[in-house]
């Protein structure tokens, strides 16, 4: 599988780039990959908060919900054959 890359020019202050540099260093990797892979985690975290954030609107919502039993004999009722 072929990967597509964009190029993009960043400018960063120095201590940004020494703080990047540094963590490349130490990890063994580019800069470049050190940079995809903040960005990849950043994504994540936003990603993971947006469902935290509609996981508490649904658990705020106040419905009411037969029992489980009453529930299963709906489901089975329109599915049977």
């Amino acid at each position: 599988m072929t990967v597509t890359r964009k190029r993009v020019e960043i400018r960063l202050e120095a201590k940004e780039y020494e703080k990047i540099r540094e963590m490349a260093k130490k990890k063994s990797k580019p800069i470049a990959r050190v940079i995809r892979e903040a960005i990849e985690a950043l994504y994540e975290k936003l990603a993971k908060e947006e469902k935290k954030k509609a996981v508490r609107k649904l658990a705020a919502m106040n419905v009411d919900f037969p029992e489980w039993c009453e529930l299963e004999k709906e489901i089975e009722g329109k599915y049977e054959d």
